[in-house]
């Protein structure tokens, strides 16, 4: 008995022996991953906040290039097999007008085919015709960039005229084979802020104050703001080839709008601007309803959005989707819908399925929304949203309780 005890015991004490090694081998692991993870940490907080950007959007991209591969290709010939007809002219690398039954259509290779002869914008200004009570039908490119012209001037707002698209319209950008943006750029976003002196002379200290100007502070009544404020109505059609590659503040189809735009989409198109950035609207205190975005990179500094950039107090949108083969890229505050959304605004049946990157405050749908923000039937779609620091489905940040989201 007492044998049996004593060699238990040596068992025991020899499995100990055993046991304190493995003890010994996990700690030494655990302080090896510990020294790593400290080293990560160090070196991420060396990188610059556009660095952190960059990676980001790198991995967005990735995800994008992976969806695309899985993507079938079609080629012009597949899509005249469908369609019928015969091709009449090539226009470029990826456009080209068919015949067929004694009409024009426009053919968009790997898109769709439209009906009309869609020329694309010269780059050049057209006044278009007003009717009897001074609204305004467009027709083609010039004719918007009119529009735009008269917004930047100053010469009109167009506060209580309806503006509305009759076709579809190409702005004639285009990615090349290397991947590339080029083509006409769309410098003319439809109204914008006048650099306001960031300095004055106080001449009782005799000194210079700075005077920095805050984007969520811009007051549309200033006068150095040129902003669109009357009705814009997409009727249903698409605006495609919006090229957009500017460092300047308040980016989009429109720069700045107090206005409602609506039913209309942006399509194969690049926006690249700088705080304050959407493939709609860069900044907005009116009303966005049933507006889309379709394969469409929206890239800004920090505030960014599908649809639209910054929306102001008591700003509403509705009924406003991004697709999936579309990417919004941003640094802080950036929202597949929009990447920054102030006091009391409405966000309303909006869904996001785009690809998402950012640094913080990064949403599906909103990166951030403040108080009395009303959120309601908001989806997010998306298969890949990339930030550091509040990073969410729906919103990344949100100080309103006012929300019924899904």
């Amino acid at each position: 008995m007492s044998g049996r005890r004593e060699l238990r015991t040596e068992k025991n004490v020899n499995s100990g022996g055993k046991l304190n090694w493995t003890k010994v081998i996990i700690a030494l692991f655990v302080i090896i991953v510990a020294i790593v993870c400290v080293v990560i940490l160090f070196i991420n907080k060396d990188k610059t906040e556009d660095e952190v950007n960059k990676e980001n959007k790198g991995i967005a991209e990735e995800v994008k290039k992976e969806q695309n591969q899985e993507t079938q290709y079609k080629t012009i010939e597949q899509m005249l097999e469908e369609f019928g007809g015969e091709i009449a002219e090539q226009v470029n690398q990826d456009t080209y007008y068919i015949n067929k039954d004694g009409k024009t259509y426009t053919a968009y290779v790997n898109d769709e085919i439209v009906e009309g002869k869609i020329i694309p914008w010269s780059g050049e200004a057209k006044e278009p015709a007003v009717d009897e009570v001074g609204n305004i039908n467009i027709y083609n490119a010039e004719e918007l960039k009119w529009i735009a012209d008269q917004v930047i001037k100053g010469e009109k707002n167009f506060s209580g005229v309806t503006i509305t698209l009759r076709q579809h319209i190409d702005l004639s950008g285009r990615k090349n084979e290397e991947g590339i943006w080029e083509g006409s750029q769309w410098t003319s976003a439809i109204g914008f802020l006048d650099e306001l002196p960031k300095k004055e002379e106080n001449k009782s200290e005799n000194k210079i104050v700075e005077q920095p100007i805050e984007d969520e502070s811009v007051d549309v009544t200033n006068e150095n703001l040129k902003r669109f404020a009357g009705v814009f109505d997409g009727n249903g059609f698409c605006i495609r080839g919006l090229y957009i590659n500017i460092s300047k503040r308040y980016q989009g189809l429109f720069g700045i709008s107090s206005g409602i735009i609506q039913n209309l989409t942006i399509k194969n198109s690049s926006i690249n601007g700088g705080n304050g950035t959407g493939a709609i609207v860069g900044i907005t205190d009116g009303k966005i309803v049933n507006c889309r975005i379709q394969n469409t990179e929206v890239t800004g500094v920090s505030k960014t959005g599908g649809i639209v950039g910054i929306a102001m107090s008591g700003s509403y949108l509705e009924n406003c989707t991004t697709s999936d083969n579309s990417i919004i890229s941003g640094g802080d505050y950036t929202g597949g819908i929009a990447g920054y959304v102030n006091n009391n605004s409405s966000i309303r049946m909006c869904e996001n399925e785009a690809i998402i990157s950012g640094n913080n405050f990064v949403g599906g749908t909103i990166g951030i929304a403040f108080y009395g923000t009303n959120i309601e039937s908001a989806v997010n779609r998306s298969n890949c949203i990339v930030g550091e620091k509040y990073v969410g489905g729906i919103v990344g940040y949100s100080r309103s309780s006012n929300r019924k989201m899904y």
